[in-house]
């Protein structure tokens, strides 16, 4: 194992939706457990910032606001927050395949590591392939063989998040709970494609609630209100053994609330990644 010997700082840029961000942590993790010499700083999204804010292997954590600035001077404000770095000693290791980010790590003049299979990855020094039958975290790993890291060394990494002290929310559904089991159901995706039909997720907690001492807890974003208003169907509400939590937790209250649970039934999304 042996990561290039003038390698004294990585940046990584992940831009992508939050439960990719959460699959990084696996990169960061291992990368500070066997090189805790080595600085790390992400490039990362508003929510990715918060996601991440308080963890533990990341030196600094930068948010690229492209909605919010725009490209061009979202990409410069990041440029002086990185101007004090040893540019000879400074790796980015671009994790997000878009254009947008091959552009954005461009801009910043540092030399890049990415995937063969990202867009414009011609303007990296690096480039491996994104093997597709590894775990993604393992393909974010992959992005170190190029500098000398064989991929043998970073089996079986896995993502983490900092414990979260307990919030009113966790502690009252720990104490709704009592001894039973508890149940989490996440109905939303951002992709249709991604989503199991919202009648089988009901028809799920009409059984669940039929035929066990369950209780369910509902889970996700504003804009999946729709979704589990469809699970929440008169036909599965039993008095007191269904919370619909949708719309109402922040991403700390979520990090508490996730260890009350026995299980969380998900579609591919980010509630997945961040139980997980």
């Amino acid at each position: 194992m042996q990561l290039g010997s003038k390698v004294r700082h990585i940046v990584w840029i992940q831009t992508g939706f939050l439960g990719d961000i959460i699959l990084t942590t696996a990169a960061f993790r291992w990368l500070r457990a066997h090189y805790p010499e080595v600085k790390q700083s992400l490039i990362t999204t508003p929510l990715g910032a918060k996601a991440l804010a308080s963890h533990p292997d990341l030196d600094d954590i930068l948010v690229f606001d492209k909605r919010g600035q725009g490209f061009f001077a979202a990409a410069k404000a990041l440029h002086s927050a990185l101007a004090g770095i040893d540019r000879a000693a400074t790796v980015i290791a671009q994790i997000h395949r878009s254009a947008r980010s091959s552009l954005l790590a461009r801009w910043l003049g540092l030399p890049v590591v990415t995937y063969e299979e990202t867009k414009l990855a011609w303007l990296a020094r690096w480039r491996v392939p994104r093997i597709a039958v590894l775990h993604e975290t393992q393909r974010i790993l992959l992005l170190l063989e190029a500098l000398g890291v064989s991929r043998a060394d970073f089996k079986g990494a896995l993502p983490s998040l900092p414990v979260a002290s307990e919030s009113p929310l966790g502690a009252s559904i720990k104490t709704w709970g009592g001894d039973s089991r508890i149940v989490g159901i996440a109905p939303g995706s951002v992709w249709g494609t991604k989503r199991w039909p919202a009648e089988n997720f009901r028809e799920l907690a009409r059984k669940l609630l039929a035929e066990t001492s369950t209780k369910i807890v509902l889970i996700g974003s504003p804009n999946e209100k729709a979704a589990a208003d469809e699970v929440e169907l008169a036909d599965v509400r039993v008095s007191g053994r269904l919370k619909n939590l949708v719309g109402q937790t922040s991403l700390d209250e979520l990090r508490s609330l996730f260890p009350q649970l026995d299980l969380l039934v998900s579609n591919d999304s980010s509630p997945l990644h961040y139980a997980s």
